[in-house]
């Protein structure tokens, strides 16, 4: 499997059960020329059905999508269970049970019913009502227009791994997204912090005395990034190691440099691995293919 010469595009997919829009998770896969199997983007539908996946994936690829059902949690004896859970019989027939009443499952597994139609019905203490599951299918090849110009309000750089062996695992004197074709503003964040003078503003600074430093104990990975004001796209990343043997040792080993369109839900855009050790206030490039 390769994720070299990789590209950007949307996926527009609406999921309907039954002829009526649904709410489910969306996953494309794209199959490359050699053969093998690559997860290339997701996203969730909303209640009418819609949603925009973005893809990141190989020209020469086929791209296939699929809404995947929720699978359910096995029967277990005597197991709690709350409203909106869904339960899944030992013997599988193609029913889930929504859980309407919560409450604790029976040690005994019920003999089960097979017809929404029935209504919830009493399980132990709690309640519950058939729900048809529907396999998974795919659909494609799709036709998806793909090209380098991958343009998202948030950039952030995850550190994997470090060569610092105390509490602070990670920091950074210095990031710059390079940006193609406008320059805006926006704010600097971070997955944690050491505190004032440590946030992750100063890693966007341009001072090299000053770097970001994750909170004491965080264990990795962490991140520090940019949300810019409107959408970028990002040609390469530069990083600046600390001022001191101490800080330059926080620099990453590893690390992901990760694009996103609302903050919660992020593509992977390149994958940085085996970095030599930092010196002091060393600066370093790497292009996005």
């Amino acid at each position: 499997m390769s994720e070299d010469n990789l590209l950007g595009g949307v996926l527009q997919a609406q999921v309907r059960v039954e002829s009526l829009p649904a709410a489910r998770q969306i996953v494309a896969v794209e199959r490359q020329l050699d053969g093998t199997w690559r997860v290339c983007g997701n996203a969730q539908s909303g209640v009418d059905g819609l949603a925009d996946l973005t893809i990141l994936a190989q020209s020469t690829s086929d791209i296939y999508a699929l809404a995947v059902d929720d699978w359910g949690q096995p029967w277990e004896s005597d197991l709690v269970v709350a409203v909106g859970g869904l339960v899944r019989p030992t013997n599988f027939t193609g029913w889930l049970y929504r859980v309407t009443q919560s409450g604790t499952l029976p040690t005994a597994e019920p003999e089960w019913w097979n017809s929404s139609s029935m209504g919830p019905q009493p399980v132990g203490d709690a309640a519950l009502e058939a729900e048809r599951y529907y396999q998974p299918i795919a659909h494609g090849p799709l036709p998806i227009e793909l090209s380098t110009g991958l343009t998202y309000r948030y950039w952030r750089v995850a550190f994997q791994s470090t060569r610092d062996a105390g509490s602070f695992k990670a920091a950074i004197a210095e990031i710059e997204f390079k940006l193609t074709g406008k320059v805006v503003g926006g704010s600097a964040f971070s997955s944690s912090d050491l505190g004032d003078g440590y946030e992750a503003s100063v890693a966007f600074d341009g001072l090299a005395s000053t770097s970001w430093t994750c909170a004491s104990g965080s264990a990795l990975p962490q991140w520090v990034g940019f949300m810019f004001d409107d959408s970028v796209d990002v040609s390469e990343v530069s990083l600046r190691a600390g001022d001191n043997a101490i800080r330059a040792n926080r620099a990453p080993a590893a690390f992901v440099v990760e694009c996103s369109s609302d903050g919660i839900t992020w593509v992977e855009r390149a994958t940085f691995s085996e970095e030599p050790a930092w010196g002091v206030s060393e600066s370093r490039t790497w292009m996005l293919n």
